[in-house]
């Protein structure tokens, strides 16, 4: 399992707040934030789902994000999101099993499906 500072830079930061001013959805607000956050942001974002989520899980994503998602504004805000909720769920300091079954059933699906339909 992937865990904080194992993981891509920023990965260790969005769990560590826990539920502070890191993991806050006005992180990753796309039209406030400063000249250079958004590519730092969209860097971090990249990193986690060619890292994590294409290693965790090739046979759901083969036909599902396609590799020009970062092109795409809908995949940027949806793909952040789910990223929020993984932080949330698996670098909190006591994850809660349900938050892990909500990812996996609720959050992910819903995002891989309409990445899917685009």
């Amino acid at each position: 399992m992937i865990r904080g500072a194992d993981g891509p830079p920023g990965w260790a930061a969005a769990g560590a707040a826990d539920g502070e001013d890191e993991a806050s959805p006005a992180q990753w607000f796309w039209f406030t934030m400063s000249e250079q956050v958004p590519d730092e942001k969209l860097g971090e974002l990249f990193d986690w789902v060619e890292t994590l989520l294409r290693t965790q899980h090739p046979d759901y994503l083969a036909d599902q994000i396609r590799p020009c998602w970062p092109n795409h504004p809908e995949a940027r805000w949806e793909l952040a999101r789910l990223y929020q909720q993984w932080s949330l769920t698996y670098l909190a300091k006591r994850p809660a099993p349900r938050d892990a079954a909500d990812w996996h059933d609720r959050w992910s699906s819903g995002v891989i499906r309409r990445l899917g339909q685009t």
